[in-house]
């Protein structure tokens, strides 16, 4: 089975199961930036003032400690 390979500066994040735990990522998934392949979570937040975002995290995949 081939791994999906995303187009450059692209990528895409998928609903996580967090098995209980709430700090874990809403999302999780992967990205193509210019050519190097990272690992992306996201937590769906709130701020002070109400406005919902995403937090973000990047980590290239030939980095990551696990």
């Amino acid at each position: 089975m081939e791994t999906y390979k995303h187009k450059k500066n692209s990528g895409s994040a998928f609903l996580n199961d967090k098995e209980g735990n709430e700090k874990r990522p809403d999302y999780k998934g992967s990205a193509d930036i210019d050519g190097e392949d990272y690992y992306v979570a996201l937590w769906h937040r709130e701020s002070g003032s109400g406005k919902e975002y995403y937090y973000i995290s990047l980590e290239k995949k030939s980095e990551a400690a696990f």
